[in-house]
């Protein structure tokens, strides 16, 4: 953008994603618009400079509670990490600030989904130890685990299921992930996660004798979801009442 536009596009987009219609009061809209307008100055003037861009995290954190700065974010990470001439290291910054934007904005899960798809595919296409790749991998498969968290659950899942099955990922990530997930849920769960996540752990190359023994959760989940199966089956299979059994009831 020439530097002569920059500002126009910076106070439409922040009066944009400001303004309302729901009767809030003007002083309230004009002060929302000037902060958003001020820290989105800041953040492009940090982005300028990867140097910069690693030391202003508090600016950055402040910056996503906002949808709109989020938004712009999230875009420029995408760009920035999956560029496909140059290979940027992946940095603990870049992880907390994508941990964050799916922390506070689940319109942009499904574009942050997206782009951890294609972070975790790049990662093997460069010549690297298979130490390293795997390493890098597992970062990303922690990204994976917190979208879950946060309300993205089915599509995560069937994500590494697929990777799994295509054989797409070391099984010991795939792994990885599963005891993790196990760590952070809790019942009751929904028909969907249980039909998706419920192979997973009942694989025997994922979770093996060993791994069984060392993860005890991973009983407890089987033997909820299994339960669960049951009552749905039960509940299924028990028959609709006739209008007469309605009305011998006393049910009119």
């Amino acid at each position: 953008v020439q530097s002569n536009h920059r500002m126009k596009y910076i106070s439409l987009l922040s009066y944009a994603s400001c303004r309302t219609s729901n009767g809030a009061s003007s002083s309230s809209e004009n002060d929302e618009i000037e902060k958003t307008n001020d820290i989105m100055e800041q953040i492009l003037d940090s982005i300028r400079s990867e140097r910069d861009f690693l030391k202003n995290i508090s600016l950055f954190l402040t910056g996503i509670e906002f949808p709109s700065i989020a938004a712009g974010l999230l875009h420029y990470l995408q760009g920035f990490l999956l560029n496909n001439k140059v290979l940027y290291e992946l940095e603990v910054v870049h992880f907390v600030l994508l941990d964050e934007i799916a922390s506070k904005h689940c319109g942009l899960h499904i574009r942050l989904f997206k782009m951890l798809c294609g972070l975790y595919d790049r990662q093997s296409k460069f010549l690297q130890p298979a130490e390293i790749i795997i390493e890098k991998q597992r970062s990303i498969i922690d990204r994976f685990v917190h979208l879950l968290s946060v309300g993205f659950a089915l599509p995560v899942i069937e994500k590494l299921n697929k990777m799994f099955q295509e054989g797409q990922i070391d099984v010991s990530l795939v792994r990885y992930f599963a005891v993790d997930v196990l760590d952070i849920i809790e019942p009751p769960y929904s028909e969907e996660f249980i039909e998706t996540f419920l192979p997973i752990v009942l694989n025997q190359e994922i979770f093996d004798k060993i791994t069984m023994i060392k993860v005890p959760a991973a009983d407890q989940f089987i033997e909820d979801a299994t339960s669960k199966i049951v009552k749905w089956n039960e509940k299924r299979e028990m028959p609709t009442p006739s209008k007469s059994e309605l009305h011998l009831n006393g049910v009119r």
